[in-house]
């Protein structure tokens, strides 16, 4: 009976010797459990993360601390640990904030463009421009380096043309060349310069058109504002005889019957001759209507050419050649003192004086 007795107290202290040093091998196993998460925790810079997300990590590793405490075994404990990791990975770094706030501002830029604006080229170019923009952030090192990359993209993004950008530029293009067409030399300069600022100022309110009809409307008015504006009608001697429409033979004409006298230029030495012409016409008479059409239409010019003095009148009419009245003008007003003015065309001196003598004009007709 005794030796019955003797072993059931030998099995019950082999049992408990066991439970014993399970629990110690738990215990210790636990421990090393929760110094490896310390560890993992101890490698984080507090400086990366900002208040609330340093203070959530503290709140994972202090919580895995504690699952790890109460599991019952290494496989619990194992769990309990990889759990507290994963949830301090998920705590992204400010900077990681940083760039995933960028990447977001830089698709909703782009999407902002709206695709319908853009032709299918030049939209994918943006969606190309989107993704490298992303990887440019992405390996960024600090906050201003995603700055950087973020501002780049979105100029990028601005130099691409919109299908209703596009459409602007050439219609800008367009109404130039229109402009240009029309031939700088048939204007007088004041409204060659007018209509140079017009076309500008066009421009200005195209690139501000809302859309394809207001451009078209735009483009339109300035063509018709082209159009509108009044061509010359009187030219410079010397233009009309650069052009063609005067040959030397019609200058010494001119000259003969507002002088009385051809004089030829001679370089080399430089002297003026006397020529010895006989006019193969009569002096020209200029009947009241012309006269009357002429000086209105003149003084038109006048005013075309900004100048404030209306009062100009036909003083000598110096004959038709090839389609062209040659007209000495001079002002009624306005002047007192006689005045000089010579220049030399095609080789022949011309001069005129008098009070208020505004000099040849041509009229082509």
């Amino acid at each position: 009976m005794k030796k019955k007795i003797l072993a059931v107290v030998l099995a019950m202290l082999i049992v408990f010797s066991f439970v014993g040093c399970a629990d110690i091998a738990l215990a210790q196993y636990k421990d090393f459990t929760k110094r490896e998460l310390d560890a993992y925790f101890a490698v984080l810079d507090k400086d990366d993360y900002n208040e609330d997300s340093w203070a959530e990590i503290e709140r994972i590793v202090a919580d895995g601390s504690m699952a790890i405490n109460m599991t019952t075994d290494k496989e619990r404990a194992d769990f309990a640990l990889n759990e507290a990791k994963q949830a301090i990975y998920a705590v992204l770094t400010e900077l990681a904030k940083y760039k995933a706030a960028a990447k977001i501002a830089l698709e909703n830029y782009a999407e902002n463009k709206g695709q319908e604006n853009y032709g299918e080229e030049n939209w994918a170019t943006i969606q190309d421009i989107v993704m490298g923009g992303k990887i440019t952030i992405n390996a960024a090192t600090d906050n201003d380096g995603v700055d950087l990359a973020l501002n780049a993209a979105k100029q990028e993004i601005d130099a691409v043309w919109t299908e209703l950008a596009e459409y602007k530029v050439a219609a800008k293009e367009t109404l130039g060349i229109y402009a240009e067409n029309k031939g700088q030399e048939n204007y007088t300069r004041y409204y060659w310069d007018f209509m140079t600022v017009s076309v500008t100022n066009y421009g200005k309110n195209i690139d501000a058109a809302a859309d394809k009809a207001e451009v078209d409307l735009l483009f339109e008015e300035a063509k018709s504002m082209i159009d509108q504006r009044p061509q010359k009608d009187f030219w410079e001697l010397k233009e009309a005889y650069d052009k063609g429409w005067l040959s030397r033979e019609d200058l010494m004409h001119i000259t003969y019957f507002n002088t009385g006298e051809v004089v030829e230029v001679i370089e080399n030495p430089y002297r003026l001759i006397k020529i010895d012409f006989t006019p193969e016409m009569e002096a020209p008479a200029l009947d009241s209507s012309t006269k009357s059409e002429l000086e209105d239409t003149f003084r038109s010019y006048l005013h075309q050419m900004d100048y404030r003095l209306s009062t100009a009148i036909a003083d000598k009419f110096l004959g038709e050649y090839n389609g062209c009245y040659v007209v000495q003008f001079r002002f009624t007003n306005g002047w007192s003192e006689p005045m000089v003015r010579t220049l030399f065309i095609g080789g022949i001196r011309f001069q005129w004086t008098g009070v208020g003598v505004f000099g040849v004009m041509v009229y082509k007709k």
